[in-house]
């Protein structure tokens, strides 16, 4: 309904808002590249330039966890607990500072909720996640990066599938 603006606009500010101190010159580079995709496409253009900027300020380990995202279907709850075991099962999180697995995956969880990257749908008596569900408008940008890089090929409904024989997982 509006194009996707609310979406970019906490996008850039959980950016922002994880980058600390940023130096002007920073600044100055997010300015100049927002003002050229609103150059050249004042829409479309300028929200994937927007979420591409999201998806690769995350961490490396955070960003593998979200292409696991490119699994599910679209408009889909996905239960927070089946995704973290899902993603220990695939050696997507190892444990650090001390913390088991299952923690270091909440954490990543969380901050995927933080970023707005994931949406919660259920939310407990004691305001933890249950579920969530990925924007429309990022799981586009999720599965393209995620077919990019080699993480996934899909079969879809026309039963075309988008594969370079290096994918380690496929999803129909």
């Amino acid at each position: 309904m509006c194009g996707g603006v609310p979406l970019a606009i906490t996008s850039v500010a959980s950016i922002l808002a994880g980058q600390g101190d940023m130096m002007i010159e920073k600044w100055g580079r997010i300015l100049s590249s927002r003002g050229y995709e609103l150059e050249t496409d004042p829409t479309i253009g300028w929200m994937r330039h927007v979420l591409s900027f999201s998806y690769s300020n995350l961490c490396p380990e955070l960003r593998t966890c979200l292409l696991y995202l490119s699994t599910f279907p679209e408009y889909c709850s996905i239960r927070k607990d089946d995704l973290i075991r899902q993603w220990i099962a695939e050696g997507l999180v190892t444990e650090k500072f001390g913390c088991d697995q299952y923690e270091i995956a909440e954490i990543y969880f969380n901050n995927l909720i933080k970023r707005s990257i994931i949406n919660p749908v259920d939310i407990d008596d004691c305001g933890m996640v249950m579920s969530c569900r990925v924007h429309d408008l990022m799981v586009d940008l999720i599965i393209s990066k995620a077919i990019e890089e080699n993480f996934i090929a899909i079969l879809d409904d026309q039963n075309n599938m988008r594969v370079s024989h290096e994918e380690r997982r496929i999803t129909i």
